[in-house]
């Protein structure tokens, strides 16, 4: 099997939780939710993938030092740096 990322794209939707909810060593109330579509070729054949998953403050970094804006870059950094990796990678 084949396949190829041909392109990426990330968006985000800020999200207030219902309630408060303990995460480690912070508390959420709320946190940006990120959404990943690809466009990728199976075989030759194009289609679109979906991913999400919430970008809690400090499930990366766990460094209490850092503020939550710099975690959400950080954490954004890396997501896109993978996306740019699977893009250069061609088919597998």
């Amino acid at each position: 099997m084949s396949i190829k990322v041909l392109s990426t794209d990330l968006h985000i939707v800020n999200t207030r939780l219902r309630i408060p909810f303990r995460f480690g060593i912070v508390t959420l109330t709320e946190l940006p939710h990120l959404f990943v579509r690809a466009n990728v070729q199976i075989d030759g054949k194009a289609q679109q993938g979906l991913a999400a998953d919430f970008l809690p403050n400090k499930w990366l970094t766990k460094n209490p030092a850092t503020t939550f804006e710099q975690d959400i870059v950080r954490m954004l950094e890396i997501i896109k740096m993978a996306c740019q990796i699977a893009q250069s990678a061609g088919a597998r």
